[in-house]
């Protein structure tokens, strides 16, 4: 009994004593002020004496000898100004300073060990000299977002640093290539999103393996032809004219090549000769209509060719290494060729014309589908006079099974599985059908559209000849670039044509049911029907032509988009051209010669006569919406397409999109400023304050049946406005049951259907985007929650392995603290804001976990056995002695 009493006052004292030591060697914030009184002397940044004391650890007191204990630190968003106390780290190998107000960077100059810098996303105004970085052994300097071409004199330090391996400038208002130390070993530079019109000094790094000069003013590829090492080059959105020069580079294995208005001729003189290609972007070069030149390209993993003009894809056959493929709006309607890329898990093909999904069974791997809005015609089926017709026409599903379809407009039939039968007719029509494969329990649930199967009769005779044409649809301020109503304006039209020369365009508009069937009107052409087909309005459109115009290349047309649906209103008239081709297999628009006109268009497009002979357009018959309603009074509200891209600079979509709404409300002042108004859509159990924002306030949160409804506010500045994205971030707090989500991060906030005109900007020179591809691929927002993906980006500087896993905890328990969670984000000023949100194209930080206080719970329940176990045994050995007694 002893032994036993003894045991469990043991027992307790060892636990009290390990609470003890828990307690002890838990991290905790320590009071800079306390642990070293005379540390305001040598860093009177108070800001870094705590990120500082958080890197070394509580334990660590805060002096000029254990500065020298820092090997890597990452201050990221730390309301750091001054950086006066680092030079005592002489030890430091790589420092993240994102996001801080830095003018000086001479504490860092003499560093001998430093590696890696990372100063993107500066805030300050007066960025800091380059000429104090003299550190020896500097290789890799990340200045994204950091507006260095605006006081260029500051980069001229870059010339001493003889190791510079890895330079990172996205989105720095270059106009220049800034000079750079001779002898360095240079390997990767990303330059995009400047204007750069000048890459001949590139041929300076002749050793340079990885390269990002997209949207820059290039127009000349010859100097970068010249860098045979290359592997990785990014090179999108550029005036290019010789890109076949790049045929040089047979080293690629990673290339960019979108919005580049590349032609067949282009692609077929360039891609053969590389053959060592692993991942290729092509996508949005709408004279793109052959794949052959990729036949061969057997190393391809990623394939991106979205709004590109393609049919066949035949060559894509033997591309077995293939993992992702993207080919939505093209014209794709067998997707045989594709039965053996057995190794794809991520196929997307929306707006084509399949059918038939049963030719992909083998394909086991795919995790992500989507093949949404598929709109097919069928060629004309002839009915017997007098007599009924019994016809095969069904959906099939991946695995081989029959999609129901339903009828939805024109000629009534009846559908038994993959039968379709019709009555006797007596005029010509055409019936119009539906599926949706949304209740599948296969991969391809996301497999839906509609079928139109027109029919003659027999006997019928057309006193004057229909022909099967193409119809493109350009831009009306440039014929050579591709309009967004091609998205909607069908390719397969018919042309009449009278005796006299003139002639009938018919053509259909396909729109989601949302939009409205009144919600696409031309000045000249008229809507003839509107026909309900599954998710879908199939517009009938009839556009007389004169004789003049059936001989023109191109038609200018007036069109009107008014689209109120779900809070996304959009109203704005604007010309397209209409390019009829009068053969289906001709390449959708001829090569053109940079040096000559625009087809054989009017110098003058818009006094290009309509079909009513009229020298004027005439206005469209339609009501004013409220964009042009309030237009007198100087303010401008509209609303645009949102779209949410991950903060790391990927340009790929956020988790975010799954609760941000896809269309905001957008108020410009005619300062150029503006008010943001976005919307998040939650589940009711994750509540209304779970989503929060930096800069953005929460003006209202409704309960909508099973979800919350927040409206946000984000003041944008007139410079926001007129960027491609800006930077925002974004806080994450979910507690539902035992699910624990707490995370603070940056994501980019892009937006689509305009950034920012004068309150005068003639409304046919608001040619945007009139919606995102998030309305576009028809996204609903589901009800579960997904961890966003914190892989690093290829052009981070700073990359995750910089830092030390505990270190990260560290930084994340200080960063996601009370004080910086987005309801008391007022510590910075307004002029920090919109500094830091300024920084466009720059890479945002990792989410950062924030700290949950599982060490507390700890200690509260080993409190409380302790006390007990104490109790017990002090009772027990009370006991035991009185019965010695």
């Amino acid at each position: 009994m002893k032994k036993y009493y003894l045991v469990l006052l043991l027992a307790s004292l060892t636990l009290g004593g390990a609470l003890q030591n828990h307690v002890q060697a838990t991290p905790i914030k320590a009071t800079v002020a306390q642990s070293n009184s005379n540390i305001d002397t040598w860093m009177p940044d108070k800001n870094l004496q705590q990120a500082v004391q958080t890197t070394l650890g509580a334990k660590v007191p805060l002096t000029q000898a254990n500065m020298s204990k820092l090997t890597q630190a990452n201050f990221t968003s730390a309301n750091i100004s001054n950086l006066k106390g680092l030079e005592y780290a002489t030890n430091l190998q790589r420092l993240d300073l994102t996001d801080n107000t830095i003018t000086d960077v001479s504490p860092l100059g003499a560093l001998p060990n430093l590696t890696a810098l990372s100063l993107r996303l500066n805030d300050a105004d007066n960025l800091p000299d380059l000429a104090a970085l003299k550190n020896p052994n500097l290789q890799m300097l990340n200045l994204i977002g950091d507006y260095y071409g605006d006081q260029p004199a500051k980069l001229a330090g870059l010339a001493n640093l003889t190791k510079l391996s890895n330079l990172q400038m996205v989105s720095t208002h270059l106009t220049s290539i800034p000079r750079l130390a001779p002898n360095a070993p240079l390997t990767t530079l990303d330059l995009s999103g400047n204007k750069i019109t000048d890459v001949s000094a590139l041929a300076r790094y002749p050793q340079l393996t990885s390269l990002g000069i997209s949207s820059n003013k290039i127009s000349n590829w010859a100097p970068i032809a010249k860098l045979t090492n290359l592997t990785t080059l990014m090179a999108g959105n550029n005036p290019q004219t010789n890109i076949a020069d790049l045929k040089a580079l047979t080293k690629l294995q990673k290339l960019n090549l979108s919005q580049l208005g590349l032609t067949d001729a282009d692609i077929k003189t360039l891609l053969p000769q590389l053959t060592s290609l692993t991942n290729l972007s092509i996508d949005f070069n709408g004279q793109i209509s052959d794949l052959s030149p990729l036949a061969n390209l057997t190393k391809l993993t990623y394939l991106n060719f979205n709004k590109d003009a393609v049919s066949d894809l035949t060559p894509l056959a033997n591309l077995t290494k293939l993992t992702s493929l993207a080919f939505s709006n093209n014209q794709v309607s067998d997707v045989r060729p594709l039965a053996n890329l057995t190794n794809l898990t991520s196929l997307g093909f929306l707006r084509n014309q399949v059918l038939d999904l049963s030719p992909l069974h083998n394909l086991k791997q795919l995790t992500n589908f989507n093949a949404k809005f598929q709109f097919v015609t069928k060629p004309n089926l002839t009915l017997p006079a007098k007599q009924g017709l019994v016809a095969t026409l069904a959906a099939k599903d991946i695995n081989g099974t029959v999609i129901p379809l339903t009828f939805a407009s024109g000629t009534p039939v009846t559908i038994t599985g993959d039968k379709v039968s019709y009555t006797a007719q007596t005029v010509p029509g055409s019936t119009s059908l539906a599926w949706n494969n949304t209740n599948a329990n296969s991969v391809s649930k996301n497999f839906s559209g509609s079928v139109v199967q027109p029919f003659t009769l027999h006997q019928d005779a057309p006193t004057e000849p229909i022909n099967p044409v193409k119809l493109l649809v350009t831009k009306g301020d440039n014929p050579n670039l591709t309009s967004v109503a091609s998205n909607y304006i069908m390719q397969q039209a018919t042309l009449v044509t009278h005796a006299n020369g003139s002639g009938i365009l018919n053509f259909k508009v396909v729109v989601p049911v949302g939009y409205g069937k009144n919600s696409i009107l031309f000045q000249d052409a008229q809507q003839i029907s509107a026909d309900k087909v599954g998710d879908s309005y199939v517009l009938n459109y009839r556009l007389p032509l004169t004789a003049h115009q059936m001989k023109q290349p191109a038609v200018l047309e007036r069109m009107h988009v008014d689209i109120n649906f779900n809070n996304f209103v959009y109203n704005y008239t604007y010309n397209v051209y209409f390019k009829i081709v009068h053969n289906t297999d001709y390449d959708p628009q001829p090569t053109v010669d940079p040096n000559g006109p625009l087809f054989d268009l009017p110098s003058q497009p818009t006094k290009q006569p309509s079909s009513t002979g009229d020298n004027n357009p005439r206005p469209i018959s339609k009501p004013m919406g409220p964009f042009d309603q309030i237009r007198s009074v100087g303010l401008q509200i509209r609303s645009v397409g949102l779209q949410i891209l991950k903060g790391d600079q990927s340009q790929s979509a956020s988790v975010a999109n799954q609760y941000i709404q896809p269309v905001a409300t957008l108020q410009v002042q005619p300062d150029g400023s503006g008010m943001l108004l976005v919307k998040a859509v939650v589940p009711a159990a994750f509540g209304p304050n779970s989503i929060s924002f930096y800069n953005g306030r929460r003006v209202s949160a409704v309960k909508q049946g099973s979800n919350y409804v927040m409206t946000y506010a984000l003041p944008l500045t007139a410079a926001q406005l007129n960027a491609p994205e800006f930077l925002e971030t974004m806080h994450v707090d979910i507690k539902v049951g035992s699910f624990i989500y707490n995370h603070i991060y940056n994501v980019f906030f892009k937006l689509h259907g305009g950034s920012g005109f004068a309150a005068n900007t003639p409304t046919n020179l608001i040619d945007q985007s009139f919606i995102n591809a998030a309305i576009l691929n028809g996204g609903t927002p589901p009800t579960n929650f997904q961890t966003p993906n914190t892989s690093g980006s290829s052009i981070t500087a700073m990359s995750s392995d910089i830092i030390s896993d505990a270190q990260k905890q560290l930084v994340a328990t200080e960063k996601n603290s009370s004080s910086k969670n987005a309801q008391t984000a007022n510590q910075k000023t307004v002029t920090q804001t919109a500094n830091s949100n300024r920084k466009l194209a720059a890479v945002a930080t990792q989410p950062q976990a924030s700290s949950v206080n599982v060490s507390g719970d700890i200690k509260k329940v080993s409190a409380f056995v302790a006390a007990l176990l104490g109790v017990v045994a002090v009772y027990g050995g009370w006991y035991w002695l009185k019965q010695r007694k």
